[in-house]
């Protein structure tokens, strides 16, 4: 049997169910082959270092799609990483003022908060210098259940992760389709909007 190690070993990460335990079922023979990854771009994007398309990956401009080899690939979680990269300020998370806030802030567990239907919950509370506290609680995180996303909430989230694979004008219109999936005569036309 031959079986690329990198989606093995990421799969479990990436799905909820396997027919298969990662560890307990496969045993190591040999590696045959060490594969390099190459970035390479279109002519016309303007991407001259690696660094560029990171800022073109943006989930929310639309502008860089990709293509990989599957879900939970190597090349998949590459791409996935320019998208994060693009939303994180690295620079500011390197900050010694940020470093030294995160140096006085304790997050704590609670057994009361624990749910068993994994419901997202908080409470938070913050002393000021001046000895003021602030209180907040959510005790239904915004997309569950009980605090649903309204349809344009879903729409931003729908776009944000979808565009960068089908590009906006595509995932617009598959989002408009499935708000409306009652009017769709054959299900198979869905099939032109995802692939």
């Amino acid at each position: 049997m031959l079986v690329v190690a990198a989606s093995l070993s990421i799969s479990p990460a990436v799905r909820k169910k396997l027919p298969f335990d990662v560890i307990r079922d496969f045993a190591p023979v040999s590696q045959l082959v060490d594969l390099p990854h190459l970035l390479v771009v279109h002519p016309s994007v303007p991407a001259h270092s690696v660094k560029e398309p990171i800022a073109l990956a943006n989930p929310k401009s639309g502008e860089l799609n990709y293509a990989s080899s599957g879900t939970a690939t190597s090349t998949h979680m590459a791409a996935e990483f320019f998208s994060f990269a693009s939303a994180h300020d690295f620079k500011r998370m390197r900050d010694p003022k940020l470093l030294a806030l995160r140096k006085r802030i304790r997050a704590l567990g609670d057994p009361e908060l624990t749910d068993a239907q994994r419901r997202w919950r908080c409470v938070m509370e913050i002393e000021l210098k001046n000895g003021r506290i602030l209180k907040h609680q959510t005790m239904a995180a915004k997309g569950s259940f009980e605090n649903p996303l309204t349809r344009a909430e879903e729409d931003e989230k729908a776009l944000d992760l979808l565009a960068p694979v089908l590009g906006a004008r595509r995932s617009t219109a598959l989002l408009e389709t499935l708000w409306n999936i009652e009017q769709v005569r054959d299900v198979r036309a869905l099939r032109a909007l995802y692939c």
